[in-house]
């Protein structure tokens, strides 16, 4: 991630250093206004489906950051494959998941609890997203309508639980770091739409958040704000 950011850097001087002439002006203008939608960061409300009666979510949140490139295919059209990171935290109302590894049971199942909502199961995955894209501006990807779907593959890289509790009038704090009970791969449809840099979009998980589906059958959404450009 520092390479890639170190890399940006470099070429950002690299563009500033040619508008200081005449001829490079021109080049370094061109090649600024010809975006090509290089780097995707959304941030979301993420829920899940099919979660057991009684249990509820709370304020849940996710980020994802990816770096795509974009191929033309024919006008207003091209397909862009990337790599990047998406995370999500999921929180739980009067509810927890048992996630220790001293837990010899190998169905995930959810108890009541009075920890009053600070329960949080949190995922970072490394993804591979592909999309299909229309712009209505093909020289500007900053200007005009534009819309894309496709399709995203990510493994699992961290699952963890958090717990806030009150123990003796203190704050205690419990962490269990396991992914026992996640599948370590996620396969989910996606879609946006924008207006210049700033969109919505939304995803949906094709395949369940935990291995075992026998008494609960999970899947993951989300919807929110996109910040496209470069």
């Amino acid at each position: 991630m520092r390479r890639i950011v170190f890399t940006l850097a470099l070429i950002g001087c690299f563009f500033s250093a040619m508008a200081q002439d005449g001829v490079g002006a021109t080049v370094a203008k061109k090649a600024l206004t010809h975006s090509h939608d290089f780097l995707l960061l959304q941030l979301s409300y993420d829920g899940w489906s099919g979660l057991p009666a009684g249990v509820k979510t709370g304020f849940n949140r996710g980020f994802n950051a990816y770096f795509m490139y974009d191929v033309p295919l024919q006008h207003h059209l091209s397909v862009a494959p990337g790599i990047g990171f998406g995370t999500s935290g999921i929180y739980l109302k009067d509810y927890r998941l048992d996630n220790s590894t001293s837990n010899v049971n190998t169905v995930p199942s959810f108890s009541s609890s009075d920890n009053n909502g600070r329960f949080k199961i949190a995922t970072t995955y490394l993804d591979i997203p592909v999309e299909l894209r229309y712009r209505q501006n093909e020289e500007n990807a900053n200007k005009g309508f534009k819309a894309a779907i496709g399709i995203k593959a990510g493994y699992l890289l961290n699952a963890h639980t958090k717990e806030q509790l009150s123990v003796n009038n203190s704050r205690v704090i419990e962490k269990e770091s396991s992914r026992r009970y996640f599948n370590n791969f996620r396969f989910a449809a996606t879609a946006r739409i924008s207006l210049g840099n700033i969109g919505l979009f939304g995803t949906y998980n094709l395949n369940p958040i935990f291995k075992n589906t026998s008494q609960i059958d999970i899947s993951a959404y989300s919807i929110g704000i996109c910040l496209s450009g470069l």
